[in-house]
């Protein structure tokens, strides 16, 4: 990722946003037994954050899909206080 940023969001503005769009995002995380994911739909009026060195992707989409991104920075050379 990029330094500094800490945390990511997104602002979701598909209102008519339905199951077979596509386009979610996929957050991945560690566990025991192997990575897994979690898949976050973008429904409009949905706000996500989540920390931004967790590693992610956005599925492919079927239609147009609309979002605001924005990260928040720390000073530099800060770390997330939960980084792996």
């Amino acid at each position: 990722g990029t330094p500094g940023r800490l945390v990511t969001t997104i602002y979701y503005l598909n209102p008519g946003w339905r199951e077979g769009d596509g386009g979610c995002l996929r957050l991945f995380r560690p566990g025991p037994a192997g990575e897994t994911a979690v898949e976050v739909a973008p429904r409009g009026d949905r706000l996500v954050l989540f920390a931004s060195w967790i590693p992610h992707e956005v599925m492919a989409t079927r239609c147009d899909r609309y979002a605001l991104s924005g990260w928040l920075y720390g000073p530099p050379g800060a770390s997330p206080l939960l980084a792996p």
